[in-house]
């Protein structure tokens, strides 16, 4: 499952071109989720988020499913995934993802909040 939502998630951000990189801890969940989780994610801020990061051809695109071929598409993979898992794959990349552990904590949890609401 972990590795169905790296693909999804530019969870969600930037250009997808790397390999699984990532941080992970213990139990392969990162040392951030947590503390990520603890927030309440704005969706209207991760809208910009997410077109700033994902949203782009190179990564997932616009719509979530119009990108990089390697990108997972969002619709399909949002809805199967829990918030952790897609906290987790935001940190740690996945697949042809790379990390995005370049954005602040309260960054992701929007991030999160918009692909909830957009794709759910």
């Amino acid at each position: 499952m972990k590795t169905t939502l790296m693909m999804m998630c530019c969870s969600l951000l930037v250009a997808c071109g790397g390999d699984d990189g990532g941080e992970g801890g213990e139990g392969g969940v990162n040392p951030r989720t947590a503390d990520v989780l603890d927030l309440t994610g704005d969706s209207t801020e991760g809208a910009d988020v997410y077109t700033n990061t994902c949203g782009i051809s190179s990564c997932h695109g616009p719509n979530g499913n119009d990108g990089s071929a390697t990108a997972g598409d969002l619709e399909t993979l949002v809805p199967m995934l829990d918030e952790e898992q897609m906290v987790t794959t935001v940190l740690d990349g996945n697949g042809s993802m790379p990390p995005q552990s370049f954005l602040s904590d309260q960054d992701i949890a929007d991030v999160v909040a918009y692909a909830r609401e957009r794709w759910p």
